[in-house]
């Protein structure tokens, strides 16, 4: 006969996740919501395990344990328990508490607990898969009054609808689940395209509106950068998610253009869903400010160079995260071979698009080149790197610097010039990590001497390479 579990915890979206959990590898399992509950129901039925939370209303976990212990047929009892818990652990232990989870708890760790108290073997259910699910950082969903989406939290690799279609998600909603801990929402694949069309057509409504702060509009084309770049990663490149791209770059060229300030910009970029996505997002704008410093002032040019700092590492898309995460001195070389691979890998996953820029393609197939011809995956050297590469190189190398991600050291933006300067001067291109600087007022700008080099950039006016 099938082990019956009780699960008892005030949390209605932990309590009916554990049980769905329980319930698919293989056990009877209920839930209820309080202590007292807990109690009432241990009594009327036969469980042969209970897990409880210790933090609840009307009786809270330690008193639920010393009376289910007191009963002439008990049973062995699993509390979970958060940091603040801490010091009424060892006063369970001593009332004779089998077992103890953490929170946050994952999966393997309450089965580990049922299996070990119930001494049963327990087979695990097959998780749901993350690839059927897209996420949203909680702090910059955007509701509407009314959803057009099934929205979803993830608790125990189980999926639990929150909010239907139809329905509102109020901010005090979004507060609580926030409260709990919770970073992230999520949305069925099939309903993200949806989502980011209402982000793009909020970003285009926005972009020229002068009543709107730059702060505003720097956070909203973040958002939305990253909601476009899990898009593609998700779905693959086509004619569609390239045609969000292009409105998406547009919109950043717009709002660059309105008096935005670099400050601003990495303000915006400080915090992100994803720090893949956020370094791609902020290399297409850092690239933008750059060039415009340069004097390039046509906007369908403008467009390319955002578009190529926006789809640069498209490449490391099939790569594992924890490879991407690791310092290259840590990397295996079979592991090393998978990254500088990835712009040509890029290349490829581009040339199957009608209509994709040359110039873009070129940037993804040489941003990992550099002056010195040390870079990868060629080794050429600056005369035979396209100009955009070295540009959008540049705006690489300096959000690596100044971005949160694993291996970053989070730099100001005038720390990170100054490094760059003293320590990779010799690889990126002179007048484009000057020009840089000088945003950041760290050097002055380059002579129109040095911008005449590029063929056309002489004088404020758009490079003739890009036209």
């Amino acid at each position: 006969m099938s082990k019956q579990i009780l699960v008892v915890d005030d949390d209605d979206n932990v309590r009916p996740a554990l049980v769905k959990l329980l319930v698919a590898c293989g056990f009877l399992a209920e839930g209820v919501g309080d202590g007292q509950a807990g109690l009432s129901r241990f009594v009327e039925a036969s469980f042969d395990l209970v897990i409880s939370d210790i933090r609840m209303p009307k009786l809270n976990g330690i008193e639920l344990l010393q009376a289910i212990k007191k009963l002439p047929k008990t049973a062995p009892v699993i509390l979970i328990t958060g940091f603040s818990d801490l010091l009424e652990t060892d006063e369970a232990f001593r009332m004779g508490a089998d077992g103890f989870i953490p929170k946050p708890f994952k999966k393997n760790e309450i089965l580990e607990a049922v299996q070990k108290c119930l001494k049963v073997e327990i087979s695990a259910p097959v998780a749901e898969s993350i690839e059927e699910y897209c996420k949203l950082n909680i702090d910059d969903f955007v509701s509407g009054k009314q959803l057009k989406y099934d929205i979803f939290i993830q608790i125990v690799n189980k999926y639990i609808k929150i909010a239907h279609n139809g329905e509102d998600l109020p901010p005090d909603r979004i507060n609580h689940y926030k409260s709990k801990g919770l970073h992230f929402l999520y949305m069925k694949k099939e309903d993200f395209a949806r989502y980011a069309g209402m982000n793009l057509s909020l970003l285009s409504a926005v972009s020229k509106n002068p009543h709107i702060s730059t702060e505003k509009k720097m956070n909203l084309i973040k958002h939305t950068g990253e909601i476009i770049l899990h898009k593609i990663h998700i779905e693959g490149l086509d004619e569609g998610t390239v045609s969000y791209a292009k409105t998406f770059v547009e919109n950043i060229v717009v709002i660059l253009g309105n008096n935005a300030n670099a400050m601003d910009l990495l303000s915006a970029l400080s915090s992100h869903t994803d720090f893949l996505y956020a370094h791609s997002v902020g290399v297409s704008m850092i690239s933008v400010l750059i060039a415009r410093k340069m004097g390039w002032v046509t906007i369908s040019n403008l467009s390319k160079i955002a578009m190529a700092g926006l789809l640069h590492d498209i490449g490391e898309k099939e790569i594992d995260v924890t490879i991407l995460s690791k310092f290259r001195k840590d990397l295996e070389i079979s592991e090393l071979n998978m990254i500088e691979s990835h712009p040509t890998r890029g290349v490829e996953i581009l040339e199957e698009l009608k209509g994709m820029p040359s110039e873009v393609i070129q940037v993804v197939a040489q941003h990992h080149e550099d002056c010195a011809g040390l870079g990868y995956p060629r080794g050429i050297r600056k005369n035979q790197i396209h100009p955009v590469a070295r540009l959008v190189s540049v705006a690489s190398e300096f959000c690596d610097l100044v971005l949160d991600a694993p291996n970053s050291p989070k730099l100001s933006g005038k720390d990170a010039i100054n490094r760059l300067l003293s320590f990779s001067a010799h690889k990126l291109d002179p007048d484009f990590l000057n020009t840089l600087g000088s945003i950041f007022q760290v050097m002055p700008p380059p002579s129109n001497s040095s911008q005449g080099s590029f063929g056309g950039g002489s004088g404020g006016g758009d490079a003739d390479w890009l036209n």
